[in-house]
C-alpha cells in the first residue's frame, strides 16, 4: 500500500512569468519510489542569490534554474552549491543552446540541460527522473550521517572525510544509488534529521 508524502524542488528563474509556467506545468506532478508516492512540493526563486539563501536554510530534492540571471547565473548557483556539498540533482534552462555552457553545466554535476522552449512532457519526465534521484540521495545522505554519528567526538575535517568514505560505499562509481547496499528507506527514516 502506497503512502503519500512530499518531494521539493526549487524554481530559479528572475522571470516571474517563467517561474509561474514551470510551476504550473509541474503541479500536479507525483513521484513513486519504492511503493511510496510522493507529491510536489514547489518553492520559487527570483534570482541566484534568493536561490541560494532559501537553499541554505531548507531542504530541497531537487533544483530548476534558468541559466542567465542577472547578480548569480545558474551556473554559479550549480558551482555554490556543489561548494558547499550539495549533490541535488539540478536540471539546467536556457534559451540560448550554448554549447560551452552546457558542457559547463555538465562539468558541475549538472542532472539535465534542457532548451527553452521546452515541451511539457519532457520537462515533467525529467523533473520526475531528477527527484526519484534526489530521494534516493536522500535516504543516501541520512544513512551516511546515521554512521558518522555513530563516530563520537570527531572534528569537522574528520566528518567530512568520514562522509566522503561512506557515500563511495553507498553509491556506485558512476555515481547512481547502489540499491544492494542502501535501499531506499520507508519515508520517516530519511526525514529524521529535517525533523529534529
Amino acid at each position: 500500500m502506497s503512502r503519500h508524502d512530499t518531494v521539493r524542488i526549487l524554481i530559479v528563474d528572475d522571470e516571474a512569468e517563467l517561474r509561474e509556467i514551470l510551476s504550473e506545468q509541474l503541479r500536479e506532478l507525483t513521484v513513486t519510489v519504492s511503493g511510496l508516492t510522493y507529491v510536489l512540493e514547489i518553492e520559487t526563486a527570483t534570482d541566484g542569490r534568493d536561490a541560494l539563501a532559501k537553499f541554505n536554510r531548507e531542504t530541497f530534492d531537487a533544483l530548476l534554474t534558468d541559466i542567465n540571471m542577472p547578480e548569480m547565473s545558474g551556473l554559479e548557483l550549480l558551482a555554490a552549491i556543489r561548494g558547499g556539498g550539495s549533490d541535488v540533482p539540478s536540471i539546467i534552462l536556457t534559451g540560448f543552446g550554448d554549447k560551452t555552457k552546457a558542457a559547463e553545466a555538465l562539468r558541475l554535476g549538472c542532472f539535465a540541460f534542457l532548451d527553452k522552449p521546452w515541451k511539457g512532457s519532457i520537462l515533467r519526465k525529467t523533473v520526475e527522473q531528477a527527484l526519484v534521484r534526489g530521494v534516493g540521495l536522500r535516504a543516501i545522505n541520512s544513512r551516511v550521517q546515521d554512521k558518522v554519528e555513530s563516530f563520537s567526538e570527531v572534528d569537522e575535517v574528520r566528518s567530512r572525510q568520514l562522509r566522503t568514505v561512506f557515500r563511495s560505499i553507498f553509491v556506485g562509481g558512476d555515481g547512481a544509488h547502489r540499491s544492494d547496499v542502501c535501499p531506499v528507506p520507508p519515508r520517516e527514516n530519511t526525514l529524521r534529521k529535517k525533523q529534529a
